[in-house]
C-alpha cells in the first residue's frame, strides 16, 4: 500500500515574515526608484532647454539678432502679449520647433496635467518654461533667458519650489549654458531664488539673477515671463 505523506502549508507566522520581507524591499527601492525617475524627467527636461535654445539662436539669427519679442511678434502673426507662450509661439511659428509639446514640463505643478496634443499651438497650461525678454545675442552671456517656470504672468524677482527638482533650477543662458543651478533659501522656506555673482565699484556681490536695475544683474528694460496656467 502506498503512503502518502502530507504537505504542510505555511503557517501563519511565515506569511507574516514573508509579507514583512516584501514590505521592507518595497520600502527600499521606492525612494530609489522616485529618484530614478525624477533624474529621467530632468535629463528630458535639460535636453528640452537646449533644442529651445538653439532655437532661439537661429531665430536671432533671422531677426538681426532680437529673441523673441512683442516687436517680432507681427512678423509671425502671433499675438503680442506679454507672456513667455508668445515669445515660445513664435519658435513654431518660424518652422524651428515642430510643436508645443517640447515646452510641457510635467513636474510644473503651474502646468495642467494633460500633456498636448501637438497640434503646434501653445495653450494656457502647457508652458512650463519661463521667458526673459528684451535680450539679443549680444547681451552679456551671463543672463538667463529660459527658467524652468515658477508660476504664470509677468514676474518680478521670481521664487523657485525647492520641491521641483530636489533645490535646484533649470536656467538657461544667453551664452548658452544650460543646467540646474542651486536655489538659495532660507532653512524651512519652501521657495527662494537662484544667485550669482556681479561685480560692482571693484568688488563683487551676491545677488538674484533675475534682479534688475542699476545694481541688479539684468537690465531694467527686460521683462520677466513665467509660464503655467
Amino acid at each position: 500500500m502506498k503512503r502518502f505523506s502530507k504537505k504542510q502549508g505555511f503557517t501563519l507566522i511565515e506569511l507574516l515574515v514573508v509579507i514583512s520581507i516584501i514590505a521592507i524591499l518595497i520600502s527600499i527601492a521606492t525612494p530609489a526608484l522616485t529618484r530614478a525617475l525624477k533624474r529621467a524627467a530632468m535629463t528630458k527636461t535639460l535636453n528640452n532647454a537646449r533644442q529651445i535654445k538653439l532655437a532661439l539662436d537661429q531665430f536671432a539669427m533671422d531677426n538681426d539678432g532680437q529673441y523673441p519679442n512683442e516687436n517680432t511678434a507681427e512678423n509671425y502673426n502671433v499675438s503680442a502679449n506679454d507672456s513667455a507662450i508668445s515669445a515660445f509661439q513664435q519658435l513654431i511659428e518660424a518652422g524651428l520647433l515642430d510643436d508645443e509639446k517640447i515646452f510641457y514640463v510635467k513636474e510644473n505643478p503651474n502646468v495642467k496635467s494633460t500633456p498636448p496634443d501637438g497640434d503646434g499651438l501653445i495653450e494656457a497650461g502647457e508652458c512650463g518654461f519661463g521667458y526673459v525678454s528684451g535680450l539679443s545675442n549680444t547681451s552679456e552671456g551671463k543672463f538667463p533667458i529660459i527658467f524652468d517656470a515658477v508660476g504664470k504672468g509677468i514676474t518680478s524677482n521670481p521664487q523657485f519650489s525647492l520641491k521641483t527638482w530636489d533645490r535646484k533650477a533649470i536656467i538657461v543662458r544667453v551664452d548658452g549654458s544650460v543646467k540646474p543651478e542651486i536655489i538659495s533659501a532660507s532653512k524651512n522656506a519652501e521657495k527662494g531664488q537662484v544667485k550669482g555673482k556681479i561685480a560692482r565699484g571693484g568688488s563683487s556681490k551676491t545677488i538674484s539673477i533675475f534682479s534688475q536695475g542699476e545694481n541688479g544683474y539684468l537690465p531694467e528694460d527686460v521683462k520677466i515671463y513665467g509660464g503655467g496656467k
